[in-house]
Order: C-alpha cells, then structure tokens, then sequence
C-alpha cells in the first residue's frame, strides 16, 4: 500500500470516532442541554414566584392587625350611631339635619321622627324633613347629607315648585321688581332619611 494511501486511511480511522461524537453529540447531547438550561430557567421563574408568595405571607400578619384597628375603630363609626335608644338617635338626627337645613338657606317647615320596625341586631330610627329652599341650598344640603358620618340614608326625596316658582311661571315680574333667583326658596322638599343604632351586645 502507497504511503499516500496508508495517510488517508490513518486519518479516517481517526476522524471516524470525532465524526461519531460530533454526531451525537448534535443529535442527544445538545437536546439534552437544551431542556436543562429550559428547566433552569423554569425553576428560576419558580422561584421567583415563592420568593413574592413568601413576601406576601410576611405581611399577612401586618395586614391582618391593620384590617382589625380598622374594623374596630372605624366600621361602627361610620356606619352605626351612638344613643340610648331609636327616639334618642332620631331626636339628634332631626337637630343635625335641620342646621344643615338653615345653614344652607332653607326653611324648615315640619320635622317628625318616622317609627321603622326592628329588622334582628339592627334598630334603625327615621326623620322627615319639609322644607322650602332654593335650587342651590339643595344642591349643597343633598351634598353635605351624603357626607355624613355616621352615615345616614335617604329613604325619599319630593321636591315641588313652590309658591315663589309658580308666582314666576305665571306672570313676569313687575316694573321695578326684582326677578326671583337661584338664592330665592323656590323649591318645597320632602325629605325623609334614616340611621341605625349601634347593634347591642
């Protein structure tokens, strides 16, 4: 056998077993490193995820304690009033209302305490208001109701065009009279709301 020959020969018997690695190494090997790398950057991804979950628990104990100061100091204030039975809270209910009432231009004609039925742990009290008061006073009473605290509902609202309202739609104002304004009572309003007392024991 030539020299040349025997070379090649030697160097196919070498490059046979790299060619063999190489080929393995492209058809098992790489896959495989490929889904190690996947599944470490899945486990990091995991981790992550238990390291936010392992922050939230160590709040939760915060949260828990913040959750009951506000439930105790307050729910019952902002929702439930304080007096010493449904004619007591309704009598501090009706005097509340009607300074809101002239404070904001009306005038009060009639208020009464309203009796509701006792519904379980809650003892709700009533009042109705009539009252006459211009477009703007309304606004701003109905404003300043919502904004109670302890919070109060509106069980019904009438509102008519009063006498001044009526006058102006009838006739226009004579020479030298002044023309009714959004200022004027121009409005007679009905309005009835209620509150619940702070549930006993």
């Amino acid at each position: 056998m030539s020299t040349p020959a025997l070379v090649l020969k030697k160097t196919v018997v070498v490059l046979l077993p790299l060619l063999a690695a190489g080929l393995a190494w492209a058809a098992f090997i790489g896959p495989v490193q490929t889904y190690h790398e996947d599944l470490g950057a899945e486990l990091d991804g995991k981790r992550d995820v238990v390291r936010r979950y392992q922050a939230l628990i160590a709040q939760r104990e915060q949260l828990k304690s913040d959750l009951a100061r506000l439930s105790g100091e307050k729910s019952l204030q902002d929702f439930f009033h304080t007096a010493a039975n449904a004619n007591g809270g309704a009598a501090l209910l009706q005097q509340k209302l009607s300074g809101i009432i002239t404070a904001n231009g009306g005038q009060l004609r009639v208020a009464r305490v309203e009796t509701k039925p006792k519904s379980g742990i809650f003892e709700p009290f009533a009042v109705n208001l009539t009252f006459a008061v211009s477009t703007v006073g309304l606004s701003k009473i109905l404003l300043q109701v919502e904004a109670q605290k302890p919070l109060i509902l509106v069980d019904t609202l009438l509102i008519r065009g009063g006498a001044a309202l009526a006058h102006l739609q009838e006739a226009a104002p004579a020479a030298g009279q002044a023309p009714v304004t959004a200022e004027e009572p121009v409005l007679d309003v009905s309005l009835t709301v209620s509150g619940f007392l702070t549930p006993k024991g």
